[in-house]
This record gives C-alpha cells, structure tokens and sequence, in this order.
C-alpha cells in the first residue's frame, strides 16, 4: 500500500510571515534577534509536521495489520496517542497511567500495563499507537537518509538527488534540495528519532516496505539497505574491529536489500530504466 499523496502543501510557520507581522522600523539587528530568538520554535513546528505526515502515511497499514481486531473507539485512541508520542515522545496528558519519566516500552513490559490495561481504554490501545509510531518512525529515516548517490546509497556517500518520497512532498517545497530542503530533511530526521528512537533494523525497514510502499517509494527503503551494507562493509575491510555481532548485522541488511529486490517491479513495469532508479531522476508523478 503506497502513502498516499495529498494535494494539500503542510504550512508551518516562517520566518517570511513572521517578519511581515512586526511593527516597521525595526533594524537589522533586532530583526535577526527575534529571527534567532524564534528559529526553535518554527524547526518544532516542521518536526511535528513532519511526523504528523508520516503517521498519516502509515495509517492504513496499522489499521489492516496490528489493529485489524480492534474497534473503532481503539482506533481513535490509538491515533490521538500516536500523535502524543509525535509531539514530544511521550504519552501527555494522563490519558494513560504510564509513570512520568518511564519510557513507553518500559510501561507496556511491566506487570502495570497490563493491569491497566483492562480497565482503561487508553491503556489497551497503547500497543497499537507504539506500532505506528514506530513503523512511522522508519519512514520518516528512509526519507530523510534520502535516494540516489554514486552507488545508490542516498547521503551514505554523498550526491543524493532531490526528490522525496510521495508522502513527504507536501512539506515545504517539496524537494531535498529547495531552498527550504535542509531544514525540512533535519526535520524529517529528528521527527524519526521521536518516533522510533532507535535506527531502524533491516526487519523493520522490510516490513514497511511490504506494509506500505509500492512503485517507485520501494526506492528509498533500498537506498537505505545500500547505506547500511557500504556503512558495514568499510567497518569490516577498513578500519577493522569487526565483531561476530557486526558481521551477523552485515547479514542481515544484505538478506533485507534481496528481500526489498523482490518487491521491486521490473523497469518495464514502471517504466523507468534500472538507472532511473539508482539516481532518481525519474518523476513518478510526471503522468499527472
């Protein structure tokens, strides 16, 4: 299932609209003092943004896949707690009776949660929101690591291309490279770091691939593999220290890139050259 596009661009704050609502007359010196004063607050404003996006890219698989069992008030509650965790990486607001300072995960493996569970709503839906976050998480890394690249490795090795996958180019311009493209890609990956708060594992990577991308989207997830196996590899060849653990975590990302290979449509299918591919300059929506 692909995210889907939305035709609306997400509109954060600027610092454009900003300086256009003070009073004239300011100089330039307290024009950048407010400019610098201010900046945290709009790069908050694209992290959450950002992870909003995502969340709702991921929505649909949640709902097919770990929700499938679960009512409609579940569901409601699983999205309401997703986008807790979005906006600062925790469960606000008491909705849940998860300790202030303990992490979510650590909640849901102890004998409370489960406990709590069965009496409160939002308790029982805990699990669901964690899932999609965290699936939601992975997207937001593949994204923001980016695509193309001398060996198609994304940012791994330097000279990724532009483009952004379908569900990230409704905010800002839309492109890696936009004039806005910095702050939104460090965006992108900081709202990856709330949501996942870990890397991303090769079996996550895949199962969202498999839950979630099709078409030319599946190109980001492979991307991704590239960097991990080329990342992996220098370790191993180069600089030494190379442990069994290391080496089984070369494995696996190499077992995970064939994996995603056999997800991907053949050129023909999509009508792209393998090239294409590697160095994204094909535009999937160039049809429309």
């Amino acid at each position: 299932m692909t995210p889907t596009r939305r035709n609306v661009v997400t509109t954060t704050p600027t610092w454009a609209a900003s300086r256009d609502a003070l009073p004239e007359g300011l100089s330039d010196e307290a024009l950048e003092l407010i400019r610098r004063a201010t900046a945290p607050a709009r790069h908050e404003a694209r992290v959450i943004a950002a992870a909003e996006a995502a969340l709702e890219a991921t929505a649909d698989s949640i709902v097919a896949a770990e929700c499938a069992e679960a009512s409609r008030e579940r569901l409601a509650l699983a999205r309401t707690l997703a986008r807790c965790i979005a906006t600062d990486g925790s469960v606000r607001g008491g909705m849940t009776w998860c300790p202030a300072g303990m992490s979510v995960e650590a909640y849901l493996d102890s004998d409370d949660w489960a406990s709590n569970a069965r009496i409160n709503p939002c308790d029982a839906a805990l699990p669901d929101a964690v899932a999609w976050t965290r699936r939601a998480g992975v997207l937001c890394y593949i994204e923001a690591h980016g695509i193309g690249g001398p060996l198609g490795a994304g940012s791994e090795l330097g000279g990724e291309a532009t483009d952004r996958m379908s569900w990230a180019r409704v905010l800002g311009k839309g492109r890696r490279h936009a004039s806005d493209g910095g702050a939104w890609t460090d965006a992108i990956r900081r709202a990856g770091e709330r949501l996942s708060l870990t890397t991303p594992s090769p079996e996550g990577v895949v199962a969202l691939a498999v839950t979630c991308l099709t078409g030319r989207d599946l190109a980001w997830a492979q991307t991704y593999c590239r960097a991990r196996i080329a990342r992996l590899g220098m370790q191993r060849l180069q600089w030494g220290g190379a442990t069994e653990a290391h080496d089984a975590e070369l494995l696996r990302w190499s077992q995970a890139l064939g994996e995603l290979d056999e997800l991907t449509p053949a050129p023909a299918e999509t009508g792209e050259s393998a090239g294409d591919v590697l160095a994204g300059d094909t535009d999937p929506w160039s049809g429309e």
